[in-house]
């Protein structure tokens, strides 16, 4: 969840990953786990699986149950091809569609794992139906980099949906996410080996007409193996349609301004006009300032001192008017002068911590303030303290001032403070309180317990901690204090949402008491902003005293998941359920039968969708915002209705004003229409809560005439950069039509001259670098901005070239040579047409096989070929 004010930078993230990353498609060896490399890779992403039930044309259309999905870095965590199940649960979901059991004792065995058990937009787990997706998100690093899941076919005995025994790669082999890939093609219907199979649908020992769970002969051939049974089972690419796709993310605090950056080091020598400077040491000394006497000072932040030499090399001496010279800045542009001492009646500089030979202080003298003076030529050493936030980091010192007319330096004081020396787990101690925190949870814009519930703009956490009270005495808790890292401070609240035995807030007559030696466990929950991060527990002695706490920090994300979807998805926010059903360009003009029409310099564009509230009360349509590509937003509430048919157009209250009122468990179809800019593109639609809490993205799919048709190149011979510009082309021939081109690297078609060139017939695909001179077709092309995926995938294929993963899946592909003509194949790393584009090559006079790995990019046939089943 996150900040309904989406930015650019928000909308960059989304249209950087999906237009610029473009797709991908792998699927390993099913005995081998291929090598992906963590060098230089992020240490963690997010990814969604969404997993779609498209069995809407089989009779009958299948049903699939809840799953269990793992993180793995070996082959096989669910199964062994061609062993015995394992007896860890693979069982209990092949037969009965129960995966608790699995997932369990995936993580008994210290993996990452989980269920995906509730349709989207459903409101309790259940099996997923035609039309239906179950929807999940997990979080990988290259260490864990491959997804396996399970999920049962239903009303049969023990077949379930898997991907092969290495999984599905979620990195490529450099370590790096993988930005979108369609993984339907990498999985196989599998026969778990438990249970006898009878003909799917009828079977008295299948669900629903089984007596119970775990009932039914036992299997002849007691291994786990793709089902070859004689019996007739939908296709996979008939039945669901899965993709995963990394989530983006936007920083909390992206808004933050950081101070500036440093220009020099501890150490190093530099010159701000006529003063040259080395900043010697910096020291963090902590909540206390103390020196060889009796004085100390103490504080809940840090103080910070710092020693530095100056030199003035100029002729006339240089007035030090004031420590506040030399500020100290932290990552988030916090400005901190030098400490002073409170006091009457005013406060000083804190002298009696600093050596006398040091203190670089003016004062005063006969009444009137003496600035502090450098001479000409005489080497000072000074030292200042700071008193910081205790969340601070990356600290500069600014060297200016000075006589130096304005200019200013900045030094890196070389100290890397941590948010927090204590994380969650860790035991404190401050004073007679022994701390300890339990876990700490992002719960979001919700709370919901019983019969209540709260909504906030901003978001809540829940803390939960235990407490003991190692005195000899009785102590008052008044509950604990978080704090961000802009230095916010947040105070515990709605109690009504956390057990009563954990709830410690006394009453009416006091404070919650803490007991010598007793050891209590407390929730608490807080309300934050929305923009929070660097979350830190403020522990303290529970008694007042001055200095005595620490901070623990309490690990959640800084981060911010963009939730987006596709068009034509069930997609849930809050007690929201949409549906995008359409978009349509409109051109200029809109009109109606009665004869009224509008006109616009810009576009419309007009969207249409399904709304289900799935709440117990109203929920109020207040109209939709879709956003273009550039982050500008058209709004619709009310306008053109004229042009919308009454059953759709979803129009305001009139008496009294308001919003439309969507019933209880009631789906409502809806059309808004929006006026756009002319250059509009990349359209994203806003689906909210319809509450204001929160939002989701919906990828609108590219409208076929909300740009000009891209221009064809025609026969001929074109300079690379000028007359054509760099990247993917795409041709097409009747079978039997041939098309001729080459890549040059200077003028004229000598042999010397040619880069790469192909023939072709079919669909075929050519790669321009910048680095070309010039390029040569014998046909037309068109320019492709991205690669479609199909849907389902081709199993008989023309003669042509294909993408693997988004034409063809993966596999073997036998064919024969026409009459009287070879047949040559070629498989693919590019699209560039050089020799090191094709991974292997043959020209077969007969029938043949060709195996078509899962990492090829692309494979080029010049005869029919179908899959092998």
């Amino acid at each position: 969840m996150y900040n309904m004010n989406l930015g650019r930078a928000a909308v960059a993230v989304v249209f950087g990953l999906l237009f610029a990353t473009g797709y991908a498609s792998a699927q390993p060896d099913p005995q081998e786990t291929p090598r992906i490399g963590s060098a230089d890779s992020e240490a963690s992403v997010t990814f969604r699986v969404r997993i779609r039930n498209i069995s809407a044309d089989s009779n009958p259309p299948a049903l699939l149950s809840p799953g269990a999905w793992v993180l793995h870095d070996e082959a096989g965590p669910l199964f062994t091809g061609g062993e015995a199940d394992r007896g860890d649960g693979l069982e209990a979901l092949a037969e009965d569609g129960d995966p608790a059991a699995l997932a369990a004792a995936l993580r008994a065995k210290g993996l990452t794992a989980g269920v995906f058990s509730t349709p989207v937009c459903a409101d309790r787990p259940r099996p997923l139906q035609a039309g239906e997706s179950y929807e999940f998100e997990l979080t990988a690093s290259p260490e864990t980099p491959y997804l396996s899941f399970a999920a049962m076919l239903v009303q049969s005995n023990d077949l379930f949906l898997a991907p092969v025994e290495s999984g599905i790669p979620l990195f490529d082999e450099d370590g790096q996410p993988i930005g979108l890939q369609n993984v339907t093609g990498k999985l196989l219907l599998w026969d778990a080996g438990t249970e006898a199979n009878e003909e799917p649908g009828t079977g008295p020992h299948q669900a629903p007409r089984q007596s119970g769970a775990n009932t039914g002969p036992a299997d002849d051939v007691a291994t786990v193996r793709p089902v070859d049974d004689g019996f007739a089972y939908p296709e996979i690419a008939g039945l669901v349609n899965v993709y995963i796709v990394r989530v983006p993310v936007i920083e909390r605090d992206q808004g933050r301004q950081p101070g500036p950056p440093p220009d020099y080091s501890i150490g190093e020598e530099f010159q701000v006009g006529d003063v040259q400077w080395q900043v010697l040491s910096a020291q963090n000394l902590g909540h206390e300032l103390r020196n060889d006497g009796s004085d100390s000072r103490t504080t809940d932040e840090r103080f910070i001192q710092v020693r530095f030499q100056f030199l003035n090399v100029g002729s006339d001496p240089v007035e030090f008017e004031a420590i506040e010279d030399l500020p100290l800045y932290d990552s988030l542009g916090r400005v901190y002068e030098h400490y002073r001492v409170p006091g009457i009646p005013a406060p000083r500089y804190p002298k009696e911590f600093i050596k006398d030979d040091e203190e670089c202080f003016g004062g005063r003298s006969f009444g009137r303030w003496r600035p502090f003076v450098l001479k000409p030529n005489i080497l000072t050493t000074c030292t200042a303290i700071y008193e910081v936030k205790v969340d601070a980091t990356d600290l500069v010192l600014s060297a200016g001032g000075l006589g130096s007319g304005g200019a200013q330096e900045t030094v890196s004081v070389g100290l890397e403070l941590p948010v927090s020396s204590k994380s969650l787990g860790d035991v404190v101690r401050v004073g007679d309180v022994r701390w300890q925190i339990l876990s700490a949870e992002d719960r979001g814009h919700l709370l919901q317990a019983g019969g209540n519930r709260e909504k906030t703009r901003d978001r809540f956490v829940e803390l939960r901690f235990q407490l003991t009270n190692k005195g000899s005495d009785d102590l008052d808790f008044h509950g604990a204090l978080l704090r961000d890292r802009q230095g916010r401070e947040y105070e515990r609240g709605h109690s009504e949402f956390v057990a009563e035995n954990e709830r410690c807030t006394g009453g009416i007559l006091g404070p919650f008491v803490l007991k010598p030696n007793a050891i209590t466990t407390c929730t608490s929950i807080y309300e934050v902003s929305v923009n929070a991060t660097g979350l830190v527990l403020i522990a303290d002695d529970l008694d007042g005293s001055e200095g005595a706490a620490e901070t623990v920090a309490l690990d959640l994300s800084d981060v911010v998941p963009l939730r987006f979807n596709l068009i034509e998805e069930d997609v849930q926010v809050g007690d929201a359920c949409w549906h995008v059903l359409s978009v349509e360009e409109l051109g200029r003009e809109l009109g109606n039968e009665e004869g009224d029409s509008v006109t616009t310099q810009g576009r419309f564009v007009q969207t249409q969708f399904r709304l289900l509230n799935l709440s117990t009360g109203l929920l109020g349509y207040v109209g939709v915002t879709i956003m273009d590509g550039r982050g500008r937003r058209y709004s619709h509430f009310g306008e053109y209705l004229e042009f919308i048919d009454d059953d759709v157009e979803c129009p305001p209250a009139r008496i009294p004003p308001g919003p439309y009122s969507l019933k209880p468990n009631t789906s409502t179809v809806c059309t808004s229409i929006h006026e756009v800019a002319e250059d509009a593109k990349n359209f994203t639609l806003l689906s909210t809560d319809l509450e204001g809490y929160e939002v989701g993205l919906i990828l609108l799919p590219d409208l076929k005439t909300s740009a000009p048709a891209p221009t064809p190149v025609l026969p001929g011979t074109y300079e690379v950069g000028k007359e054509i510009a760099p990247g993917v082309y795409r041709g097409e021939l009747s079978e039997g039509s041939f098309c001729k081109w080459a890549r040059l690297s200077a003028p004229g078609q000598d042999p010397e001259n040619i880069i790469a060139m192909g023939l072709h017939e079919g669909p075929f695909y050519v790669e321009l670098q910048s680095g070309d001179f010039a390029f040569t077709t014998e046909c037309d092309l068109l320019p492709i901005a991205h690669l479609a995926p199909r849907d389902p995938l081709l199993t008989s294929v023309p003669p042509g070239m294909y993408v693997v993963g988004l034409d063809i899946g993966p596999g073997e592909y036998k064919g024969k040579p026409r009459e009287d003509l070879f047949c040559f194949w070629q498989r693919l790393s590019n699209f560039r047409g050089e020799d090191d584009s094709t991974i292997a090559w043959d020209l077969p006079g007969d029938e043949f096989v060709v195996e078509v790995a899962p990492t090829d990019f692309a494979v080029e046939f010049h005869c029919p070929v179908e899959i092998v089943e």
